[in-house]
């Protein structure tokens, strides 16, 4: 006879329990979004030209200006690369040869 009395939200209207599951919910979703937030930007982030070397100063030995030289070179001819692709034939004149 005795029955356990069932809380209610004044303001949602449902059981605490129900409640709780819609509130641990909504907190797993936010985590979750927060999580693919983040791996986006550093997916975004490792995408983009690298960065330029820094010069290792005016005391630096032989071997560290030139490994500075060679990260240099490498960094000067990956940002400088033509970047020509599909679009190219779009242009036509210039790759018109006959003229």
């Amino acid at each position: 006879m005795c029955e356990r009395p069932v809380y209610v939200n004044a303001v949602l209207g449902q059981p605490d329990a129900t409640r709780r599951a819609l509130a641990k919910m909504t907190s797993i979703l936010s985590h979750l979004s927060a999580v693919l937030f983040i791996l986006l930007a550093l997916s975004w982030a490792c995408s983009t030209a690298p960065s330029e070397p820094q010069h290792p100063g005016d005391n630096a030995s032989q071997e560290q200006l030139n490994k500075y030289y060679a990260d240099l070179w490498q960094y000067i001819t990956f940002v400088t690369r033509p970047r020509f692709g599909k679009r190219w034939d779009d242009f036509g004149i210039e790759n018109n040869h006959s003229l």
